[in-house]
């Protein structure tokens, strides 16, 4: 017989050793079956067919699971992993049921409802929240109005991994039923398609959302696809050298944007000029900042433009470190304060805050200086005004929002392209069905919701057989056969163009289903 911990714990460095013993185990040596998030309170299973259930005992190991519906068990054994798998039928649309898993404990899942599943993927157009960033049209009213029960939501977190994995994360946990409390951060999409299922079937919908904004589709598709696409194989093979291909590829990456700069400083006619706090930018044109400039004075513009603007620090700051804050720059930036180099960074959504380090600024006038770098869509320093200012040793703040004068240097077509720096982010082949959909399968599903495409965009022609061969994946992979591919892409997206071949790409303007 065990004794009790508290007896354990006069015994001395018996005690401490049990229980580090005891810490360092995984969960599944300590009894009790473990489930992947697809599995939990409120999930919703796909009605009238054999699906199946799965997740993790001790190796060897016999599980039984056990349904409320029609009290009949079935019974899995878990493999050398520690993994098992069992399938069970299902009825017709109803519940609430339980569903209960025994390995010699038992964890019993309540309020499971039967219906339809389905999936929803993409990028931003999908990923859209009612609330957050989303603010969808009329959103107070409509997540007050979110009362559905019978429509139950889960959320796959961000994540992405060079192989497939066998479990993810979940938002909550797991299932959430649709309330106003659960949906704010939910897919826009994916819940508007929810709810007019369930107020056209009358039945009970699952929706499991996995998206996220700005990808391409080659994330959303597997290895052994991208391996038969000409365009891939090669990117593809490398990959499976985990780390040491990080590493290399960090490496050529950091080559490849000192050689990139050095040609865009060359070209440059701004550099190491309009930085200066003496230089005189009086006929150069004025932009409202923070704000994007294809919104404003720059419509349909990449490439390189100049920001300056005079500001008057007072007496009590001079000498003193300073915090240069500018909001977040789309998508490269250079700052200065009169001529000297604060610092650099990369990303669309990284916010740029510097230090100013003492000596650099000067009572009265002084001058700051921002390069601007965009590759695509939208340019410029953009966010809150809030967040667009200079701070003094006291917290003191001067705000910079108003007119800064501006100049472009250089259309992003005189440059070569840049390098990419998703050196370790989501748009990499297979990083994404490897992390946020691989986990998923074989959960049966009814089908797919699909938006996505402007990330693809600029190789438009090639995604007329990415595209399908993204889909004839899922449904492989799913084993389903052709179940429901329904996607969205957005007809007006950027400039209309002379269509040439590489240009050549399917644009639809409302809701299709690939056959």
């Amino acid at each position: 017989m065990y004794k009790p911990i508290k007896d354990l714990l006069s015994t001395g460095a018996y005690a401490l050793t049990v229980i580090a013993t005891l810490l360092s185990l995984p969960p599944l040596a300590l009894g009790k079956v473990r489930l992947s998030p697809l599995f939990t309170n409120n999930m919703v299973l796909q009605q009238k067919e054999n699906v199946a259930v799965w997740g993790w005992a001790a190796a060897g190991k016999d599980v039984k699971v056990t349904t409320s519906w029609n009290n009949k068990s079935y019974t899995a054994r878990a493999d050398d992993t520690g993994k098992w798998k069992a399938e069970i039928s299902t009825p017709a649309y109803g519940g609430p049921y339980e569903v209960s898993f025994d390995d010699g404990e038992v964890t019993t899942l309540k309020n499971v409802l039967i219906g339809e599943v389905w999936l929803c993927s993409g990028q931003s157009n999908m990923e859209m929240p009612l609330e957050g960033w989303g603010k969808i049209q009329n959103y107070q009213k409509e997540i007050a109005a979110a009362n559905y029960p019978e429509i139950h939501l889960l959320q796959v977190q961000k994540n992405t991994s060079l192989g497939p994995l066998e479990d993810f994360k979940a938002e909550g946990g797991g299932w959430l039923e649709c309330s106003p409390a659960t949906v704010a951060n939910f897919s826009s999409v994916g819940y508007f398609f929810a709810r007019n299922l369930f107020e056209s079937k009358h039945i009970p919908v699952g929706i499991i959302h996995s998206s996220w904004g700005g990808t391409i589709a080659e994330a959303w598709t597997s290895a052994g696809t991208l391996k038969t696409l000409p365009d891939f194989s090669a990117i593809v093979q490398q990959m499976t050298g985990g780390q040491d291909y990080e590493k290399n590829m960090e490496a050529k990456y950091h080559e490849a944007m000192m050689e990139w700069n050095r040609k865009v400083d060359a070209k440059d006619a701004g550099y190491n000029v309009w930085n200066s706090a003496t230089y005189d930018d009086s006929e150069w044109k004025t932009m409202k900042l923070p704000g994007l400039w294809e919104q404003s004075e720059l419509p349909n513009f990449d490439g390189l433009v100049w920001f300056r603007k005079k500001i008057t620090i007072p007496a009590s700051w001079s000498g003193k470190e300073l915090t240069l804050s500018l909001g977040a720059v789309d998508d490269i930036d250079v700052t200065y304060i009169n001529g000297t180099e604060l610092g650099r960074s990369e990303g669309w959504d990284k916010k740029r805050v510097y230090s100013i380090p003492t000596g650099l600024v000067k009572a009265g006038e002084n001058t700051i200086a921002v390069r601007v770098m965009d590759g695509a869509s939208g340019g410029g320093i953009y966010g809150e005004p809030e967040n667009f200012f200079i701070q003094g040793p006291s917290n003191e703040r001067i705000y910079l929002s108003g007119h800064w004068p501006y100049k472009v240097s250089l259309k992003v077509n005189d440059v070569p392209p840049l390098p990419s720096m998703d050196i370790s982010g989501p748009n990499r082949p297979t990083v994404l069905y490897n992390a946020m959909l691989a986990p998923l399968v074989p959960y049966r599903i009814k089908g797919a919701l699909w938006y996505q495409g402007e990330s693809n965009a600029a190789r438009a022609y090639q995604y007329r057989e990415l595209f399908p061969a993204m889909i004839s994946d899922w449904r492989k992979n799913w084993g389903i056969g052709n179940f429901p591919f329904y996607y969205v892409q957005l007809a007006n997206y950027r400039k209309k163009k002379p269509i040439r071949r590489s240009q050549t790409g399917q644009n639809c303007a409302k809701l299709k289903k690939w056959r």
